[in-house]
């Protein structure tokens, strides 16, 4: 069974990755990891139950990511909490540099 993008959107994404700069740093991040794994798109759509299309939608940062997904990824790509964590803390802190300190603030 294939999720379709409507039933996908219903998820509950992770808030931390709600902008263009942060989902794309993070679908970069996730690409890097599933080709470190030798997996296809079409691969890891099948073991996730999406399409390959939703799988590169969230690798070029075109979609938020329900974190649901993003758990399974992680397990799917060998990612521990160890890698994941500072991950997300440094895009964040980028994030929050941008928007607080920015000359437009």
């Amino acid at each position: 069974m294939v999720i379709s993008r409507k039933s996908f959107q219903k998820g509950i994404c992770l808030s931390l990755f709600n902008d263009d700069f942060s989902r794309k740093k993070l679908g970069s991040y996730l690409k890097a990891k599933r080709l470190a794994q030798g997996l296809s798109q079409g691969k890891v759509a099948n073991q996730l139950g999406l399409s390959a299309q939703m799988i590169s939608n969230i690798e070029r940062g075109t979609c938020a990511i329900p974190l649901y997904i993003l758990a399974k990824l992680l397990k799917i790509y060998k990612i521990s909490e160890g890698e994941m964590l500072p991950y997300i803390l440094r895009v964040q802190e980028a994030v929050l540099r941008k928007q607080l300190f920015s000359k437009k603030a």
